[in-house]
């Protein structure tokens, strides 16, 4: 009876461990991808990216940002804007709306921009 005791207690040790629960249990993260767009909206005074992401991880996707770069013929950047998805965090599975709009009251920027060079980029802790 003692040695089940001891084998209890043994085995009650390394399941409270945390190097027991890493070897058991996969790590979970994040993967927040875009599954539509980014598409161009054009209007008078400025113009748009809209689009949509997924989080297609197993992990909550923190503080998920999409970042896009307008560029020039040549590849370097104009302009860069930055837009915040959520407060608290992105499930996964869960699926957001996104939109910049860039102010461009003479088309001075769309004027120098090459749309198929535009870039985005999406973070999340």
């Amino acid at each position: 009876m003692r040695k089940f005791a001891f084998l209890f207690l043994i085995l009650a040790f390394f399941a409270s461990c945390d190097v027991f629960k890493t070897i058991t249990e996969p790590d979970k993260k994040a993967n927040v991808v875009m599954i539509e767009g980014p598409t161009f909206e054009d209007d008078s005074t400025s113009f748009a990216y809209k689009g949509r992401v997924q989080n297609q991880g197993d992990a909550t996707a923190g503080f998920t940002k999409v970042t896009i770069s307008i560029r020039n013929s040549s590849g370097s950047a104009l302009s860069q804007k930055e837009t915040n998805l959520t407060d608290v965090g992105l499930e996964p599975n869960e699926i957001c709306a996104w939109e910049m709009t860039f102010a461009d009251e003479n088309r001075t920027l769309r004027d120098s921009m090459d749309k198929a060079k535009t870039t985005y980029e999406i973070k999340w802790e």
